[in-house]
């Protein structure tokens, strides 16, 4: 039988978070981290308690439906880094059948990953638009406050005057990248293709000292020249990020944005399989997600402390910090999965050492 007394201190633990029913929260805990996978089924088969599969799909429908339900204060209490936060917006899209899913993510940085904290399903496929950007970050200042941002930083698909002039007006820190045809404008009045100005190859990474113009925003340049072996197409390109405050090197604080990537691979592919869920309430889903991410995500960086890793000769760690957390709950947790039956283990054990099936069976 599983102990009972873990899940109850699980829900003891939840209960401390603005999020309803706590009971229901670590039943889908361990139901998500020991199936690893982002499907209701799934997870239903690993909840654990007496009641069949398809109540406990109910139970996840219901509580998905639940008015009360905010994510963000929650797993901003669970956050490992403190304020001010460096931010990253960005998009991941997948399909699912005929069905495209587009969301808009925007996740505070936490090492090389991230954690979500806001996000909303885009009604189109591609790109969002300024409005949708604003939205997103209206809705963080209203529950945090500009206090508790670092820096905002997003790539090239996150560009425009309207965008990049609200952010300014609004006197929040951004670093973004730009396009190398983008034009900038020096104080004198010269104005060309944001490439040019880092055209001398062998300069390597450059800030410029003073605020140059991007659609009529003051903004603080920083770029390099990239080879074509170090591009995704295998083609010259530039790195060029702008900002509307000064820093000693925009190019590495920029770095800080791919967490926001190894964000989307752990909830995909590298850990709970996202694109293989089907449920039109993919925006509260997430949010369930997000808190099976952050818990791992804890979990790997205490026992990276106090058990290093060796990394390996590239640099990096054999397992991130949440893939070392999530292997190590799956393990603690699995006891406590599903629930044990013995009629129905004798029952098991019967067809596994006889074979045998009930006579209405058609083959």
């Amino acid at each position: 039988m599983a102990p009972l007394y873990c899940i109850q201190e699980m829900e003891t633990v939840l209960a401390a978070l603005p999020l309803p029913n706590p009971k229901f929260l670590a039943a889908f805990l361990i139901g998500l981290l020991t199936s690893q996978k982002a499907r209701f089924a799934k997870i239903a088969q690993s909840m654990p308690g007496d009641a069949k599969p398809e109540s406990q799909e109910m139970r996840l429908r219901r509580y998905l439906d639940h008015p009360d339900v905010n994510f963000a204060p929650a797993l901003a209490a669970l956050l490992p880094q403190k304020e001010p936060w460096v931010l990253a917006l960005d998009r991941t899209n997948w399909q699912r059948g005929e069905r495209d899913v587009n969301l808009l993510t925007l996740a505070v940085i936490v090492g090389k990953t991230a954690v979500p904290l806001l996000w909303c399903e885009l009604s189109h496929p591609g790109n969002s638009d300024t409005a949708q950007r604003i939205a997103l970050v209206k809705q963080f200042l209203t529950l945090f406050g500009s206090s508790c941002i670092a820096w905002i930083t997003a790539d090239r698909e996150f560009i425009g005057e309207d965008w990049l002039g609200w952010l300014h007006q609004h006197n929040l820190p951004f670093l973004i990248r730009i396009r190398k045809n983008d034009l900038l404008t020096q104080t004198d009045g010269t104005c060309q293709e944001a490439w040019c100005y880092f055209q001398r190859r062998a300069d390597g990474c450059r800030n410029k000292k003073q605020a140059w113009f991007l659609w009529g925003t003051p903004v603080y340049v920083g770029g390099k020249y990239l080879p074509p072996k170090k591009t995704k197409d295998g083609k010259e390109d530039w790195l060029i990020v702008v900002s509307n405050r000064p820093a000693p090197n925009l190019l590495t604080l920029y770095r800080l944005r791919w967490g926001i990537e190894t964000l989307f691979q752990a909830l995909k592919g590298r850990g709970f399989d996202l694109e293989g869920c089907s449920t039109p309430r993919i925006e509260r889903f997430v949010g369930l997600l997000a808190l099976g991410f952050v818990w791992s995500l804890r979990t790997g960086m205490y026992l990276e402390g106090t058990n290093p890793t060796k990394p390996k000769s590239h640099g990096r760690l054999p397992r991130s910090w949440f893939r070392r957390g999530l292997d190590y709950l799956h393990r603690l947790l699995v006891p406590l999965a599903g629930r044990t039956e013995r009629r129905g283990f004798d029952r098991a054990m019967l067809l596994l050492r006889q074979g045998h099936l009930p006579a209405k069976i058609r083959l």
